[in-house]
Formats: C-alpha cells, sequence, structure tokens
C-alpha cells in the first residue's frame, strides 16, 4: 500500500502460493491482509483503495 500523498511505501505483505490455491487468490490475499493491517492496526482510514 503506498500513500499516494507523502509517496511513501506503507504496507507490504508477502503471500506463498501455498496458503492460497492460486495466483489471483494471492492477490487478494496479499489486500486483505494489508487493509486489515491498516485499518485495525494502525487506525488509518482510506478513502480510495486502488489496484491495477
Amino acid at each position: 500500500m503506498m500513500d499516494f500523498v507523502s509517496g511513501k511505501i506503507l504496507e507490504i505483505q508477502f503471500v506463498q502460493r501455498n496458503e492460497v490455491k492460486n495466483s489471483h487468490a494471492m492477490e487478494l490475499e496479499g489486500m486483505q491482509r494489508s487493509l486489515d493491517f491498516l485499518l485495525e492496526g494502525c487506525s488509518l482510514q482510506i478513502s480510495h483503495p486502488v489496484t491495477d
């Protein structure tokens, strides 16, 4: 996750392929873990999540 105002990386999650069923699921799991960490662990507010 990146803060586009500051240009800084806020969070990175690594998901191993044996944790999920396929590469699409890896991306989704990584996104969910990052959002959980930022929203619950850091109490940040996310206004516009954007993915590629």
